[in-house]
């Protein structure tokens, strides 16, 4: 899919409200400017190179400049439609569908260039323009959002495993990239990205958190807790903790809690 990330918009055209019957089938040819078409209520479908896109409440559509295409209004209602120019090579040529949950908002901005459109102000195309590009801005974190989504659903498997066996000294990326079917490159990159740390130090965290709990509330030798939290020796837990906590698992008792070491 496109992105829009690299659009770069250069001259309002305009903003109107179409308020659409239902019909079934309507060919536009040749579009001639690019289009934002949002929908206040009612349902269109676009059709284009053998694909289907909604327009909705839910979902925003970037139309691209010269497209053909047929619609259908398979519930009337009124779609909002902002007309733009863009500099070549910038904008895309397929259509771009982004769901959305705050329409209200966009419709908001929307009020403002059609207020614009109206006027006409001496200031009016800048104007039109900061507005135009917030609303990309805000369509582009909406973009975003998406793809972090559907990225997690595939490392969800490995997360899930990771969660309910992060005890076992045997975890390893290598393992938990075979739960979610994927490489151990890419899922090292998706998990990174989804949580701002690495899986190994994630399991790390969750060991320690374990680990912490058992030292305020169980009567459990040091050595106890090692193996039962997954530390390979009693050493590596040890220096592992001080350097997370600040405290040896000794101190952490005494301050906090526990009893029996």
């Amino acid at each position: 899919m496109e992105s829009i990330a690299r659009i770069t918009p250069v001259l309002f055209v305009g903003a109107l409200t179409i308020k659409n019957p239902e019909f079934k089938l309507r060919e536009q040819n040749d579009r001639k400017s690019y289009g934002i078409c949002f929908a206040r209520s009612g349902k269109m479908i676009y059709y284009h190179n053998g694909k289907e896109y909604i327009s909705d409440r839910n979902h925003v559509l970037l139309l691209p400049k010269g497209a053909t295409y047929t619609q259908s209004c398979v519930k009337e209602g009124e779609f909002p439609l902002i007309q733009y120019q863009a500099l070549d090579g910038t904008a895309p040529n397929e259509f771009i569908s982004i769901e959305i949950s705050d329409v209200e908002n966009y419709l908001g901005e929307y009020r403002k260039l059609e207020k614009l459109w109206l006027i006409k102000p001496k200031n009016g195309h800048l104007s039109a323009l900061r507005t135009i590009y917030e609303i990309f801005n805000r369509l582009y974190k909406n973009e975003l959002a998406a793809e972090q989504d559907k990225t997690y659903d595939i490392i969800y498997p490995a997360v899930k495993f990771l969660e309910d066996n992060f005890t076992d000294p045997n975890l390893s990326n290598q393992m938990l990239a075979e739960k979610a079917a994927v490489s151990e490159v890419y899922f090292r990159r998706v998990f990174k990205t989804q949580y701002g740390t690495s899986p190994k130090q994630y399991i790390q965290n969750l060991r320690i958190r374990n680990a912490e709990n058992l030292l305020r509330n169980e009567y459990l030798s040091v050595t106890s807790i090692a193996e039962m939290t997954g530390f390979s020796s009693v050493y590596h837990f040890s220096r592992s903790f001080k350097k997370a906590t600040g405290y040896t698992p000794t101190e952490y008792v005494k301050l906090f809690g526990g009893a029996g070491q």
